[in-house]
């Protein structure tokens, strides 16, 4: 959920989540699917997407409300620890730059043009506006 909020994926749903079960008897998360950054849909180039999300984070849906009280209470409603919660900010706090770079580096030799670079840029500024929301 931090991913999808932090790329401003606001149409990630619960069916965008899948369980496992693993030989031991529990569940793992599998790898998520349908990552998208609806927030680049801004009517620049025609449609503007909504800014409620999929998922209520805390007390909120619309993702510029959303605060690092927020993630507090989700965290406790997930039983997790908040000493983990934070540690998951900080880390994609850290490598979600990168990513994001190597991404478009990717994209741009694949053949989808210099855009790819634009597009990171884009989603990255976002990024970091709610990076600063949740401290």
């Amino acid at each position: 959920m931090l991913y999808n909020y932090l790329i401003s994926n606001c149409g990630a749903h619960l069916k965008n989540y899948s369980l496992a079960w693993t030989g031991s008897n529990s569940v793992r998360f599998v790898p998520a699917y349908d990552l998208v950054s609806t927030a680049v849909y801004d009517g620049r180039c025609g449609a503007k997407l909504s800014r409620s999300m999929g998922l209520r984070v805390g007390e909120h849906l619309n993702i510029d409300k959303v605060n690092a009280d927020d993630f507090d209470l989700l965290a406790k409603e997930l039983r997790q620890p908040a000493w983990q919660a934070a540690d998951e900010r900080a880390r994609l706090r850290h490598e979600l730059p990168d990513a994001l770079r190597r991404a478009a580096e990717q994209a741009v030799c694949s053949g989808f043009g210099e855009e790819a670079d634009a597009l990171a840029d884009r989603i990255l500024f976002g990024a970091k506006v709610r990076m600063k929301a949740f401290g």
